[in-house]
């Protein structure tokens, strides 16, 4: 699209004009002549060889401007944001450390959707001088990166926030040796203790230098053991209750020290107030409680796991009881396995972003996890960043106009990763929309212990896998970059999920048969196909990840992978010599394995690689 802004500003940042380049927007002398000012709204006006876009601010310019192409003459657009505030949160801190340069991307992205925030949730990789174990070989981010990143997002409109930890999730810090003087119990800090204030003062201090904004997120979730470790020892036992209350109003007196709003996950709060510790009981916290909250407190209520929009809307209303000015925060369901789950996400996101915008909830947050070793790509996270800014701006999301909007600012077609669920949920499990994630748990079980194979017996993986795989390779060829490669991943991961996925079963049906022969053809070919497929996966894996991620973190997948293969190589060593009977038995294909997805009475996937590779202490 050729224009002529007309009266385009002196000092038009590089990141905008990077920006207008990315989204095919050619400026000119002979170009569809535009003008722009500063107004109430996003309203865009196009007659008679002219465009007229009014802005509210310059992230509502930037969605603007990604709105021109495909506009006919003779139209207009008034948009208006449902929330004040429309963010994402990105985990950088569990194993995947994004690029600076690929954030910078990312923050391009937010701009053409019209965010105006973003959080770095970062545990311990951002820099803390006076503890050298803290972000150790984590490769964490320097505070020039941050301040850079932190310049380079004002310049889109993009406020950028640090997320960081002031209570628990800190595993990674606490578990050396030397920091264990800051140790409660678990991953949590040791409270009341003067070494842990002054550890907390050092981190304030750090994040005041590295960012611009006057608001900070401090963690504070999931403490579930707060007090039951050193505290209890040197102290005796104490309501969680008193010691949470005297943290909070630490870290509130230390974010006002260094001039910010701080703001925290809620659900400590329910949690302690729960007979169960179940943070979705929904039910009012007392009054008593209610008055003892610091007011400068924001609460975020976050919740990535409910269908039913009352369910939202009574939650909401409990926390507004608490904290008027309560942010919701969704799931955008990237941290199961290397699939970012759109189906499981859009599902789940729609009924809470109807209920914050019906409860007049004012900032809403996307939330992308990196648990368990940050296996999803940067990249794959996009559709569902669409999917919530066109709900804020039009109060629809609708598929196919979520799609559209993608294909302007991504300049991507929206199906591949419409279809990522399938990795998850073959059509022939039978499987309701719901956190199963055969893409990581096929991909890792062992071939011989099987501890799943009870639950995939008649999902026909080997089909479904392998049209995926024709499927992915076809839009590894149609797509351009960062897409390509991402899909070249995607295509390899099916094939190698087409060979491995009914393997167990194949050899485990043999053995029963005792049909030696097609032992020794599972053994002698289809094992060392697999193995050059799982090789071939991890080289396609580590080109993407050192493209998007500083490489420290990608040692995880080295190692785990390269389990894979050594696990395979040994159970064809081991189908060999019962072959030549140089063994009678082969000890795992003699017990029948049990159904784990649903064995505690709700469909449910297996998260955490140490849960599927082995029923042993790793």
């Amino acid at each position: 699209m050729k224009l002529t802004w007309k009266n385009e500003p002196q000092n038009l940042s590089p990141q905008i004009k990077e920006l207008i380049e990315e989204l095919g927007i050619i400026l000119c002398q002979n170009g569809i002549s535009l003008y722009t000012k500063l107004g109430n709204a996003l309203d865009i006006t196009y007659s008679q060889n002219e465009i007229h876009l009014e802005y509210s601010s310059l992230s509502e310019l930037c969605r603007g401007l990604s709105l021109l192409e495909g506009l006919t003459p003779n139209t207009s657009i008034t948009q208006k944001p449902i929330f004040n505030l429309l963010g994402v949160m990105i985990d950088v801190s569990r194993g995947a450390v994004p690029r600076p340069d690929i954030l910078k991307s990312i923050l391009r992205k937010m701009a053409t959707m019209g965010y105006n925030a973003m959080m770095l949730y970062t545990e311990e990789t951002y820099p803390l001088p006076q503890e050298p174990w803290f972000g150790y070989m984590r490769g964490g981010y320097t505070k020039s990166q941050l301040k850079e990143l932190d310049s380079y997002a004002k310049e889109l409109g993009i406020e950028l926030i640090p997320c960081i930890q002031c209570l628990a999730h800190l595993q990674r810090f606490l578990h050396w040796q030397a920091t264990r003087k800051y140790l409660d119990i678990d991953d949590i800090l040791l409270t009341d203790s003067s070494e842990t204030q002054e550890l907390l003062e050092n981190m304030f201090s750090s994040i005041r230098e590295c960012f611009s904004t006057d608001r900070i997120h401090v963690g504070m979730d999931e403490a579930m053991q707060l007090g039951l470790g050193r505290h209890l020892k040197e102290h005796g036992f104490e309501e969680p209750v008193k010691i949470m209350l005297r943290h909070v109003e630490l870290i509130c007196k230390l974010a006002e020290k260094y001039n910010f709003k701080p703001m925290m996950w809620s659900d400590m709060y329910f949690r302690l107030a729960s007979k169960t510790g179940n943070y979705y009981d929904n039910k009012d916290i007392s009054s008593n409680l209610t008055s003892l909250l610091p007011k400068s407190m924001q609460l975020v209520y976050w919740d990535y796991y409910h269908e039913d929009i009352s369910f939202y809307q009574n939650s909401i209303k409990i926390h507004q009881k608490l904290d008027e000015n309560t942010a919701f925060a969704g799931g955008g369901w990237n941290w199961i396995s290397p699939i970012t789950d759109f189906e499981l996400f859009y599902t789940r996101s729609v009924p809470a972003l109807k209920a914050c915008a019906e409860n007049k909830v004012k900032e809403v947050w996307l939330t992308f996890w990196g648990d368990d070793g940050a296996e999803a790509d940067i990249w794959s996270i996009l559709l569902p960043m669409q999917a919530y800014a066109e709900f804020c701006f039009t109060g629809n999301c609708a598929i196919s106009d979520v799609s559209a909007r993608f294909k302007h600012c991504c300049k991507q077609d929206a199906t591949p990763f419409l279809h990522l669920h399938l990795f998850h949920r073959p059509p022939k499990a039978n499987l309701p929309i719901c956190e199963v994630n055969a893409a990581k748990f096929v991909l890792y079980q062992d071939v011989l212990l099987g501890l799943l194979d009870a639950d995939i017996v008649d999902w026909e993986l080997e089909n479904h896998y392998t049209a995926l795989a024709k499927e992915y390779e076809e839009w590894e060829k149609q797509s351009k970059e960062p897409f390509s490669l991402l899909f070249k991943f995607y295509h390899q991961l099916a094939k190698g999920l087409a060979l491995k996925g009914e393997l167990g079963l194949k050899i485990r049906v043999t053995y029963q048969q005792k049909d030696k022969d097609a032992i020794i053809e599972i053994a002698k070919n289809k094992i060392p196909q697999t193995i050059t497929e799982v090789e071939k996966l991890r080289n396609i894996w580590r080109e993407l990840w050192i493209r998007d991620n500083n490489l420290i973190g990608f040692e995880v997948h080295d190692i785990r992978l390269g389990g894979v293969s050594a696990r395979l190589s040994s159970a064809a060593l081991r189908l060999i010599a019962y072959c030549r009977d140089e063994i009678s038995t082969i000890e795992e294909l003699e017990t029948t394995p049990l159904p784990l997805l649903n064995s505690s009475g709700s469909l449910r996937g297996c998260y955490l690689w140490q849960e599927i590779v082995s029923a042993c202490k790793l």
